[in-house]
């Protein structure tokens, strides 16, 4: 076990190690990369952390942020470009609302 500059031990952890209950959670997370992420492994690594923290009824749009949103339209990448964003306790928060741009 390692320790933090020799004050207490922490474990470190693979992409592999999680091991997730996926009944558990109602997330909308494909398994195939949505075109706004950069690449199939940042993909992975997200939906990895998010299946094993977000809450129920998360999506990636959740994350998004207008900016992003804008960009990914411009470039063709964005599947929910009707997302709007609210604030929910002090944090800006993408909701997906109409359909998805195939």
């Amino acid at each position: 076990m390692k320790t933090d500059q020799g004050k207490r031990p922490y474990r470190s952890w693979s992409e592999g190690s999680l091991r997730l209950n996926k009944t558990t959670k109602s997330l909308h997370l494909p398994r195939k990369a949505p075109p706004c992420f950069g690449s199939l492994a940042d993909w992975q690594v997200y939906r990895r952390l998010a299946l094993y923290s977000a809450p129920d009824g998360f999506t990636f749009c959740t994350d998004c942020t207008q900016g992003f949103k804008e960009k990914m339209q411009a470039q063709g990448r964005c599947k929910y470009p009707s997302t709007t964003f609210v604030l929910v306790d002090d944090a800006t928060v993408g909701k997906r609302s109409g359909r998805v741009v195939k």
